[in-house]
């Protein structure tokens, strides 16, 4: 008992750490959220918000939308928002019916527009911008007004009524018999296997490294759960469909692009495709956090193969060794027949003859850290000018891919905060020509992520956005597929497999309609928000 009501007193801090501002006195806070009264909770708690964005008019919204609704007006429509003493009205209440929706702002996530954030999940202010993609890509225009003091601002029609469907709508339980997947083997899933979980067997998650792929929140539930399991989405089959079709010796690898709002499923999407590459016997090459090499490094030198451009030994090393760890069944299976075409000279003593095989100038770049990058370097370059030679296709997966193309805390000028450009840097200079020049028998898995950007340029999540011009212009052209948040399939199977693996223990959240619903109208459908909903239950 006492667990849960702390549980459900760090979610109230989330609130108050977004800055919201509605006061309450102890006595309402605590009836309403079912929290004891000698909970130190100050008298005239105050959630406080000096920010205009609809994004944090959403979040107070809905931390409030057990509250009731009232003084509706003829011109527009304002909501006053206030807390129930009684805890017999904590149930979702009925919205009225709106018209004359005057404010830009949006209350209701349930419509889920791409402006959209939710509780849960740390955000910075964002920016407004237009975003424009050569007819590639949607306009997209956002203006805000209004700040959340007490009165929230409702937003448009569409949105409300979406909203006032989904709290008043009859609601069924999925009548699925299960929401696992028989068939583990990623080569024999297909449309059949939709919006339910498939599971990766430990070995294979650790040789993939996806625990450093994924956010936290799902490693660590995965890790409680003792299961690496990983839902089928559309994206995800997508993906492999193209890369399947396209990838043989003879055509020019192919580039596809995934985008979408923070905590869609980007990078679970990613896995499944290269949990899928993996199992096709191919070769995986993918850099783990690699956006941290602009800012987060554990020693810099100067390169000796390349006046002014930058080496990171260290993390040099870590990348040789998950390519030789992701791919120890390929050297095992089609070792003596990769090899290199040509010679490469280290020092005065050292080099690589041509002829070598792959795995030995790895296994060197490995023993001398010193030549780490240059190494990763040569590697590459075999990739791009000999792999159409290779067995097998290769398959290159960068998850944020926009960090290349942002600044880096190495300063030619740290007067002037001069900044070194993450071109500069060996390894990413590397992976660059992958990106710009073309190369046969293989493919290419960009993943463009808002995180990888600086927080002052986190406004769009467009590809067009955030790898701005140069960014675009490189990876030119590529297919684009937009990963989306859960739909209504995908989000009560989530809910029915944390029932069924007993993640949510809460017996009235494991059997009540309401507070399902709840949980679907305050994670506004998005994977990583809902996996923070969860932790108040």
């Amino acid at each position: 008992m006492a667990a849960r009501c702390w549980r459900k007193y760090n979610f109230l801090n989330t609130f108050y750490r977004q800055n919201l501002k509605t006061r309450f006195s102890t006595k309402t806070l605590s009836d309403a959220l079912g929290l004891p009264e000698s909970l130190p909770i100050s008298e005239n708690f105050e959630f406080r918000s000096e920010s205009s964005h609809p994004s944090n008019q959403n979040i107070a919204s809905n931390a409030l939308l057990k509250c009731n609704l009232n003084n509706q007006t003829q011109s527009g429509v304002k909501l006053k928002v206030k807390a129930e003493a009684d805890a017999e009205q904590l149930s979702l209440q009925p919205t009225p019916s709106f018209t004359n929706i005057g404010s830009s702002s949006s209350l209701i996530a349930a419509s889920r527009p791409a402006s959209t954030r939710s509780i849960g999940c740390s955000r910075r202010d964002y920016s407004t911008g237009t975003t424009t993609n050569n007819n590639l890509l949607d306009n997209r225009t956002q203006s805000h007004t209004g700040g959340a003091t007490g009165t929230v601002n409702i937003g448009t029609t569409a949105n409300i009524n979406s909203a006032t469907h989904l709290l008043n709508s009859d609601f069924n339980f999925p009548n699925n018999s299960s929401v696992k997947i028989s068939e583990n083997d990623p080569l024999k899933h297909t449309t059949h296997h939709l919006f339910k979980f498939f599971n990766i067997s430990e070995d294979i998650a650790q040789m993939l490294q996806i625990s450093l792929i994924l956010r936290q929140e799902f490693v660590a539930r995965m890790k409680a759960l003792h299961e690496n399991s990983i839902m089928l989405r559309s994206p995800g089959l997508e993906c492999i469909e193209i890369l399947r079709a396209s990838c043989n010796p003879e055509s020019i690898a192919t580039k596809i692009v995934l985008y979408g709002d923070d905590g869609c499923g980007k990078s679970s999407t990613l896995v499944n495709v290269l949990h899928t590459c993996y199992q096709m016997n191919w070769m995986v090459i993918c850099p783990v956090r690699h956006y941290l090499w602009n800012n987060y490094f554990s020693e810099v030198t100067i390169s000796s193969r390349k006046s002014g451009r930058i080496d990171i030994p260290k993390e040099g090393v870590d990348f040789l060794m998950s390519i030789k760890q992701m791919n120890s069944q390929v050297f095992q299976k089609f070792g003596d027949s990769l090899r290199t075409v040509e010679a490469y000279t280290w020092s005065k003593k050292e080099a690589t003859s041509a002829g070598s095989t792959i795995e030995e100038l790895l296994d060197f770049g490995i023993e001398r850290p010193k030549y780490s990058c240059d190494v990763a370097g040569a590697f590459l370059k075999e990739v791009r000018l000999n792999g159409k030679n290779w067995p097998m296709p290769v398959f290159i997966a960068l998850d944020g891919v926009n960090s290349f193309f942002a600044p880096t805390k190495i300063f030619t000028d740290r007067v002037k905060r001069i900044s070194l450009p993450a071109s500069q840097i060996s390894l990413v200079h590397n992976l660059l020509k992958l990106i710009s020049q073309p190369w046969h028998n293989g493919g290419m898995l960009l993943v463009a992520d808002e995180r990888a950007n600086p927080l002052d340029k986190r406004a769009s999540c467009q590809p067009r956005y955030l790898l701005g011009e140069e960014g675009f212009n490189m990876a030119n052209p590529f297919i684009p597929i937009h990963v989306e948040n859960y739909n209504h399939q995908e989000i009560n199977n989530t809910l029915d497999y944390l029932i069924e693996r007993k993640w949510i223990q809460n017996q009235h959240y494991r059997t009540s309609k309401e507070a399902r619903k709840e949980l679907i109208f305050l994670s506004d459908h998005n994977p990583l928000f809902l996996e923070n909903v969860l932790k108040a239950v």
